[in-house]
C-alpha cells in the first residue's frame, strides 16, 4: 500500500534531479561556450585556433566548429529561463542531438576540403556518450523505489547501446576488434610506460560496456543503497581516465600542448556525459509519473514549445546539409592556345615569386635582410604586371594571391584556396595552365618551417570519364619550368578538385624506362643492379608484355580516376588496419587509398592486367614500413586469398608466379573479388 508521504517525497526527488540538470546545463553550457578556445588542430606540435582559419574553412565545417559554443549559449540561457524541468531535459537532448548531426555533416565537408580532417572533427563519440549516460541514469534511478522498473529499462538500453558501439564498424573496424588488437599488442610492448598508456586507452575504449554491465547487474538485483555514488563514478569514470592519460603525457612530454588538449577533451566529455545523463534521468522519472508531484511541472501545456524547438533543430540541420554537399566531379575546361608570355608567367615568374616569398618567410624571424625583402617584392611586382597584361581577371586573382600570401595559416588552407582561385580564373579564361600548391617542411636554425611553394603545369588535354553514372575528368598536363621539388609523379588527385591529373612527360619517361628494363640481360622491372630474386620473373614478364606508351598512360589514368571515385569516404579495409596496427591515422589512410588505386589498375580497359602487377612489384625494394611496401604485400595477399597478417612474410615470388600464369580474364575476376573482400564495394568500370 502506498503511504500518503510518498507523493511529497516523489516531488522532492524529482525537484532535486531537476536541480542537478539545471546545474549541469550551467556548468556544461559554460564549458561548451568556451570550446572555441581549444585548438582546432595541431600542426607540427603547434596549435591552430579557429579564429585564425575560420574564413578558410568550408562553410559547413565552420558552422560545425561553432555549434558547440552556440549549444552552450542555448543551454545556459535555458537553464535560467526555462522553468519546466521536463522541457529543459527535452531541449538539452535536442540541442546535443542537433549538434551531433551538424558535426557529422561538417566533418564530411571537411574531409573533401584542402586539408586533412582535424582530430577535433574526427571524434565520433555519440554512442560512447549515450551508453555511459544511460548507465549513470539507470544507477541514479535505482535509488528511488518507484523508478526501479524504469532503471531496469534504462539499463537494458545502456547494454544495447554499448553492444552497438562495440560491434558497429568505425572506419572499417569495430571498437571491440580494436580492443582485441590492443590486448594482443600489450605483451609485446618493450616499455612499461607504453603498457600504461595502452592500458589506459584500452580501458577508456571498453568503458561503455563495463558501465552498462554494472548498471544492468545492480538494477536486476534491486539494491538501491549507495548507487548514487556508483552512478557518479560510472558517469565520470571515462573523463577521469582521460585526465589520467593527460597526467601520463605530462610525465612523458614534460607538458606540451597535447596535455592541454587532452585535459580540455576530458572536460568536454564530462560536460556531455553530465548533460545527457541528467536529462535521461529526469525524463525517466517523468515517465514514471513522478513529475506530477512537482510544482514546476504545473505550467501550461508544452506542445507549442516542443514543436518550435524541434522545427528549429530540423531547419538548422537541413541548412547545414545543403552547405555540406560534396563537390561535383567533372570539369568543363575549354583550352585556349599557349603563349610565350603565359609560359613565362606560369613556368618562371610564379615559381620564382613563391620561392622568394618562402625564403623571406623562413628568415623573417631571425636574419632576414632588406635585400631579401626587396627581392620578394620585386618578384611579386613582376607576376602582378605580367598577369594583368595577360588577362585583367587573372591579374585580380594573382593580386589576391600576393596579398594573402603574406599571412598564411600553418596548415596551408589559405595557400591552397588562393592557388585554387588562380586555377579557376585560368579555367574560366580558357588558359591551358594549372598551378599545384605544394608544402615543404624544412628545419631552419633549430625550428621546423613550413614552406608553401607551387608547381606549374601546362594543360594539353581534358578527358571526360564516367563511372557508375557519375562524370569525372582527367587533365593531361606537362611540367612547366624547372621548379620540381620532388614533384616527379606520374599523376595525382586531390579530393577538393573536380579532376585528376596525369603528367605526360613523367609517363613518357617511365614508359621509356620500362623499355630499357625489358632490353637488359637479364630483363628486370626495377632500376637496380642488385634486384631481389622476387623480381627475376617480373622482368621476364615485362619483356613478354612489351607495353606501349598508350597502355602505360591508361594504367596511370585508371589509378588517378580511382582516387577521384574513392574520395575521402573510402572504407578502411580490415586488412590495412590489421597490417598497420599501431600506425598513425595518416599512414593508414595513405596505404588504404593507394591499395584501392593500385588494385583498380588490374581492371584497366585495353591494358593487360599483368602490367599492373609489373607496376607494383618494384615496391618490394622500397623501405620496409613505407606505404608502397605495405601496398605491394597487401595486394599480393588479397589476390592470393592470404590472411592480411601474413602479408609481410609471404612468398612474394611464388604468388607473383601464380598470378602471372593466369589468363587475363581470370586475373581480372580475381582482382574484382579481392577488391570486394577488401573494401566491401565493387570495382567499377570506367568509360
Amino acid at each position: 500500500m502506498t503511504s500518503a508521504s510518498e507523493p511529497p517525497l516523489h516531488g522532492l526527488t524529482y525537484d532535486s534531479t531537476a536541480a542537478r540538470l539545471r546545474a549541469a546545463c550551467r556548468l556544461g553550457g559554460a564549458a561548451l561556450l568556451a570550446s572555441p578556445l581549444l585548438p582546432f588542430q595541431l600542426v607540427d606540435g603547434q596549435p591552430v585556433f579557429i579564429w585564425e582559419i575560420l574564413g578558410e574553412l568550408h562553410p559547413a565545417t565552420a558552422v560545425a566548429v561553432l555549434v558547440p559554443a552556440l549549444a552552450g549559449a542555448v543551454l545556459l540561457f535555458a537553464s535560467y529561463k526555462l522553468a519546466r524541468p521536463s522541457l529543459l531535459a527535452f531541449l538539452t537532448l535536442l540541442v546535443l542531438g542537433t549538434w551531433s548531426l551538424i558535426s557529422k555533416l561538417g566533418a564530411d565537408a571537411a574531409a573533401w576540403d584542402v586539408s586533412t580532417l582535424p582530430e577535433s572533427l574526427n571524434r565520433r563519440v555519440e554512442l560512447y556518450v549515450l551508453s555511459i549516460a544511460l548507465s549513470g541514469a539507470s544507477l541514479r534511478l535505482l535509488a528511488e523505489p518507484a523508478a526501479r522498473q524504469a532503471s531496469r529499462v534504462v539499463a537494458a538500453m545502456a547494454v544495447a547501446t554499448g553492444v552497438i558501439f562495440g560491434v558497429w564498424p568505425s572506419e572499417g573496424e569495430a571498437p571491440l576488434q580494436t580492443c582485441l588488437r590492443f590486448v594482443g599488442a600489450l605483451a609485446e610492448l618493450p616499455d612499461p610506460r607504453l603498457v600504461l598508456g595502452y592500458g589506459l586507452v584500452l580501458t577508456i575504449a571498453v568503458f561503455p560496456l563495463v558501465a552498462a554491465a554494472v548498471a544492468l547487474a545492480l538494477s536486476l538485483s534491486g539494491r538501491g543503497s549507495h548507487t548514487a555514488l556508483v552512478a557518479e563514478l560510472t558517469t565520470f569514470g571515462a573523463p577521469g581516465l582521460l585526465f589520467a592519460l593527460a597526467l601520463r603525457n605530462v610525465l612523458a612530454t614534460f607538458g606540451d600542448i597535447s596535455v592541454v588538449v587532452t585535459t580540455a577533451i576530458a572536460s568536454a566529455l564530462a560536460a556531455l556525459l553530465a548533460l545527457t545523463a541528467r536529462s535521461l534521468e529526469l525524463l525517466a522519472l517523468a515517465a514514471s509519473g513522478m513529475a506530477k508531484s512537482s510544482d514546476y511541472e504545473r505550467s501550461a501545456r508544452p506542445e507549442r514549445f516542443v514543436r518550435l524547438a524541434a522545427t528549429a533543430a530540423l531547419l538548422s540541420a537541413f541548412a547545414v546539409f545543403l552547405l555540406a554537399r560534396p563537390l561535383q566531379k567533372g570539369v568543363d575546361w575549354r583550352l585556349g592556345p599557349r603563349s610565350d608570355r603565359a609560359d613565362q608567367l606560369f613556368g618562371e615568374l610564379m615559381p620564382a615569386w613563391a620561392q622568394s616569398r618562402a625564403r623571406w618567410s623562413m628568415n623573417a624571424k631571425t636574419t632576414a635582410s632588406a635585400a631579401e625583402l626587396a627581392e620578394a617584392r620585386a618578384a611579386a611586382n613582376q607576376i602582378l604586371r605580367a598577369s594583368r597584361e595577360l588577362k585583367p581577371e587573372l591579374g585580380r586573382a594573382v593580386a589576391e594571391l600576393v596579398q594573402g600570401g603574406g599571412d598564411l595559416d600553418l596548415a596551408g588552407r589559405r595557400w591552397f584556396h588562393l592557388i585554387e582561385a588562380v586555377n579557376e580564373t585560368s579555367r574560366a579564361a580558357g588558359l591551358p595552365y594549372y598551378l599545384d600548391p605544394g608544402l615543404s617542411v624544412a628545419e631552419h636554425q633549430g625550428r621546423v618551417e613550413r614552406l608553401f611553394l607551387l608547381h606549374p603545369y601546362r594543360v594539353e588535354a581534358v578527358r571526360p570519364a564516367r563511372a557508375d553514372g557519375i562524370a569525372y575528368a582527367l587533365l593531361a598536363v606537362r611540367r612547366l619550368g624547372k621548379a620540381r621539388d620532388n614533384h616527379d609523379r606520374l599523376g595525382f588527385s586531390r579530393d577538393h578538385q573536380p579532376f585528376a591529373l596525369v603528367v605526360l612527360d613523367e609517363i613518357e619517361s617511365y614508359s621509356s624506362s620500362l623499355d630499357d628494363f625489358a632490353r637488359r640481360a637479364p630483363a628486370t622491372c626495377v632500376d637496380s643492379d642488385a634486384a631481389p630474386p622476387e623480381l627475376a620473373t617480373c622482368g621476364a614478364l615485362l619483356q613478354k608484355l612489351s607495353p606501349n606508351l598508350q597502355q602505360v598512360r591508361r594504367l596511370v589514368e585508371r589509378h588517378e580516376l580511382q582516387h577521384q571515385i574513392d574520395g575521402p569516404e573510402l572504407t578502411h579495409s580490415a586488412a590495412v588496419l590489421e597490417a598497420l596496427a599501431g600506425y598513425e591515422r595518416a599512414a593508414i589512410d595513405q596505404v588504404n587509398r593507394e591499395l584501392s588505386a593500385y588494385m583498380a589498375e588490374l581492371v584497366t580497359e585495353q591494358v593487360p592486367p599483368k602490367l599492373a602487377l609489373v607496376h607494383v612489384m618494384p615496391f618490394l625494394t622500397s623501405r620496409s614500413g613505407s606505404a608502397l611496401h605495405f601496398v605491394v604485400h597487401l595486394e599480393l595477399a588479397a589476390l592470393a586469398g592470404e590472411r592480411p597478417k601474413t602479408a609481410l612474410s609471404q612468398d612474394s615470388r611464388a604468388i607473383f608466379d601464380e598470378l602471372s600464369a593466369l589468363p587475363d580474364d581470370k586475373l581480372r575476376e580475381r582482382a574484382r573479388a579481392a577488391y570486394e573482400r577488401l573494401f566491401h564495394a565493387d570495382l567499377l568500370d570506367v568509360k
